[in-house]
């Protein structure tokens, strides 16, 4: 018979507190692919609902006047990107303000406005998407024709 010693079986106390270590650190990963997951899919089903509104038939053409530049500076870009997303809050403001004396057509309208523009604001600030994209140009094209 071989004589057996206990302590060969158990591991050290660096061993064990690297194990611990380790089980902690994969913890974490695991809980963080699963957040990213969940949000992967949010944005998913975010991104097919922006797309089923925006793909409704305008009720009206929008056209417009601006020229597009032909070079543009990202610092010039996201100044224009914050311009606009305060005129658009400006104007959905005033809106609310006028609400009451609306009939309920147009509080229907004004409540698309405001989570088109909630939910461009929310795909920018991703970093993921920038202005220049489909998804919000289409969203802002939606937005104006809303505002007819």
């Amino acid at each position: 018979s071989t004589s057996h010693d206990p302590n060969d079986e158990q591991p050290s106390m660096a061993q064990s507190s690297e194990l611990m270590a380790l089980n902690d650190a994969l913890g974490q990963l695991r809980s963080r692919i699963t957040k990213l997951s969940v949000s992967k899919e949010r944005y998913k089903l975010k991104m097919h609902q922006v797309l089923a509104e925006i793909s409704k038939p305008p009720s009206t053409p929008v056209t417009t006047n601006k020229p597009l530049p032909a070079k543009v500076d990202a610092s010039v870009l996201e100044e224009e990107v914050v311009s606009l997303a305060r005129e658009l809050e400006d104007i959905v403001s005033s809106m609310k303000s006028e609400e009451r004396s609306r009939p309920f057509v147009q509080k229907d309208t004004d409540a698309k406005i405001e989570e088109l523009i909630r939910e461009r604001n929310t795909l920018l600030s991703t970093g993921v998407y920038t202005v220049n994209d489909f998804l919000i140009s289409e969203i802002d094209k939606r937005i104006k024709e809303l505002l007819g």
